[in-house]
């Protein structure tokens, strides 16, 4: 069987995920700390529920770092099988009834049958960008199986030059959490040393 996996994005989205999860554990030790010394400048605040929120943006950014891997599709000369590990489902098609396959800026939608809608869409987004490696495989076996391919691009969408933009807002985003995940940190134990 061969696979389509997905893969991140870019590199700089899981530096910033790290730094987002990086002042999210500051934020959390910083909220501990004042219940555990007992600071009066965190009377004001909901201690349990700010350390029940920092734990779940916690939990959400390694949920979005390791996000891509939940998501694959296998397919042999025959059948088709998407993989979905949150919902632990899995769906099946039939490649020996597809007649038409469209490949978009979004996904690869598969017809049975060319006038009406497609049965499935192998989507280029799940957390994460589509292996050109695979998408280039499926395109071999559908030539190879003389389905009727039309491609709405000429560059795998994911891979194009307008995601360089994106990873510099990435870049910018990154340098200003990390100044203030940094002050976080030098306050987290500036109230360390304090009360010890």
């Amino acid at each position: 069987m061969r696979k389509i996996i997905y893969l991140y994005s870019s590199l700089t989205r899981q530096i910033l995920i790290i730094t987002l999860g990086l002042l999210f554990f500051a934020r959390l030790i910083l909220f501990i700390e004042g219940s555990i010394f007992n600071l009066k400048e965190f009377q004001i605040f909901n201690l349990p529920a700010s350390i029940g929120l920092m734990i779940i943006l916690i939990a959400l950014c390694i949920f979005l770092f390791f996000g891509q891997k939940f998501f694959y599709a296998e397919f042999t000369e025959h059948k088709l099988v998407f993989h979905n590990l949150i919902t632990r489902k899995s769906k099946t098609f039939d490649l020996n009834k597809v007649v038409f396959a469209k490949f978009t800026g979004t996904g690869i939608k598969l017809y049975y049958n060319k006038d009406k809608k497609p049965v499935f869409k192998i989507p280029f987004y799940r957390f994460g960008i589509v292996s050109p490696i695979g998408i280039e495989s499926f395109e071999k076996l559908m030539k190879y199986k003389n389905v009727d391919i039309t491609k709405t691009y000429t560059v795998l969408p994911c891979y194009s030059r307008g995601f360089k933009f994106i990873n510099i807002a990435y870049i910018a985003l990154i340098v200003g959490l990390g100044i203030n995940a940094f002050q976080i940190i030098v306050l987290d134990i500036l109230i360390f040393k304090q009360c010890i």
